[in-house]
């Protein structure tokens, strides 16, 4: 009884140290096994140091995120002019990631081929850290058409130049994530229209945070177009819908909203178009 009761002490001591670590989880009838979630790990650079991310990217279909360069926190393949912030913010995508299971590649769940485990990669929750399986290729359009969106004013150079190298749409913010007009879109349009450019829509990124309607957004956006370059806009809106940090936390609210913003262009005669990406949606 007393090597029974010796064994069963030890037994209960090999299991509270696993558990201390958070590398094992307990199950009915003392079952261990390995349980990712359990390590309650969070991605971080070669020092240890916790790594956030300040907004969502893509790169040739790859989801990524943006981070700091100088902090450590991508060891994958960096981008630049897709991040807001400083020049050391930049767009990591497939960075590497470690597991118990194996080492992989911090991929949206969607491209994984091999097995895809959470908690290992830093941002948001379909970015996981895929071991096995193939390099993900993105996807051979059949037909496309070139262009771009842009947040700043686009010069008459550049506008012809874009005209002339085959581009045929421009579509630049015309509202901004602050719930307030971006008053460069006409200009911008403008620009495009005298270029030759063929397609001048324009964006709208919403503010669902702000005290301001969908609807209001959308009939604010118009009134400004209508007004000052209805000549140069080509009458379409796309819905800007990305980055987790400009919405409400709350998914049953976002769709709410988002619906409401759907109205709204029914609503208000106009039509809509909607860009997005998996990890964003």
């Amino acid at each position: 009884v007393k090597f029974a009761r010796a064994q069963m002490t030890m037994l209960r001591s090999v299991i509270f140290c696993l558990l201390a670590v958070g590398a094992y989880s307990v199950e009915v009838g003392d079952k261990v096994k390995k349980d990712p979630v359990s390590y309650g790990f969070q991605a971080g650079n070669a020092n240890g140091e916790v790594c956030s991310y300040q907004g969502t990217c893509a790169v040739d279909y790859v989801e990524g995120v943006c981070v700091s360069v100088s902090s450590g926190c991508c060891t994958g393949k960096l981008t630049s002019g897709l991040c807001p912030g400083s020049s050391d913010i930049k767009c990591c995508t497939s960075n590497g990631c470690s597991t118990p299971f194996g080492s992989g590649t911090c991929l949206q769940t969607s491209l994984c081929t091999g097995t895809s485990y959470p908690g290992y990669c830093t941002g948001p929750g379909d970015l996981q850290c895929c071991v096995g399986g193939t390099p993900p290729v993105p996807p051979t359009p059949t037909t496309a058409e070139y262009g771009v969106d842009v947040s700043t004013d686009m010069s008459a150079e550049s506008a012809s130049c874009l005209a002339a190298s085959g581009n045929t749409y421009v579509i630049p913010r015309g509202y901004c994530s602050d719930g307030t007009i971006d008053h460069r879109v006409c200009s911008t349009l403008t620009t495009a229209y005298n270029a030759g450019v063929k397609t001048r829509d324009t964006y709208l990124f919403p503010c669902p945070t702000c005290s301001i309607s969908a609807d209001e957004q959308m009939k604010t956006l118009l009134n400004h177009l209508n007004t000052n370059c209805k000549e140069a806009w080509s009458g379409r809106v796309w819905l800007d819908i990305e980055g987790t940090q400009y919405w409400t936390g709350n998914t049953d609210n976002n769709r709410v909203w988002y619906q409401a913003l759907v109205d709204a262009c029914r609503n208000n005669g106009v039509t809509c178009g909607v860009y997005s990406s998996a990890s964003q949606w």
